[in-house]
């Protein structure tokens, strides 16, 4: 088994045990030119850029104070919203086909996955406190 890591792939010696069949990709056209695009048969891969409209503020997230990290975080949900729609709506297909699947994007998963991880539970109905109580203890 390999495992994507946004940046590359991991040897089966060191993956954790994970089985998924399917993998959505929200890094952009940029980021896949510059790290390369997993492939694997057994493995439908859906590439759902987030954060194109955004890539000049992305490069430099770690210069931004709080009220531009603010302005970033709700200037990604407002520019993806049909693209956050669309990863929500395959996590959702793929939970009803009981089908594992992952959602990545570039190798620090906190702003793009961080909105779909943060999104998800509440849509699919977790109540707001445990969904909480899930993120402080994982």
């Amino acid at each position: 088994m390999v495992v994507s890591t946004g940046a590359g792939t991991m040897p089966p010696s060191s993956s954790p045990t994970l089985v998924f069949d399917g993998a959505l990709d929200l890094r952009t056209d940029r980021e896949r030119s510059a790290d390369g695009v997993f492939e694997h048969p057994d493995i439908v891969t859906v590439h759902i850029p987030m954060l194109e409209q955004l890539e000049h503020l992305a490069d430099r997230r770690s210069e931004l104070g709080g009220d531009l990290m603010l302005e970033f975080y709700l200037g990604i949900a407002a520019s993806n919203s049909g693209a956050i729609a669309l990863t929500i709506a395959e996590l959702i297909a793929s939970v009803l086909d009981n089908e594992p699947v992952i959602f990545h994007a570039t190798l620090g998963g906190k702003d793009r996955t961080g909105i779909i991880a943060a999104l998800a539970p509440a849509l699919a109905g977790v109540d707001d406190h445990l969904s909480l109580r899930l993120r402080e203890v994982g």
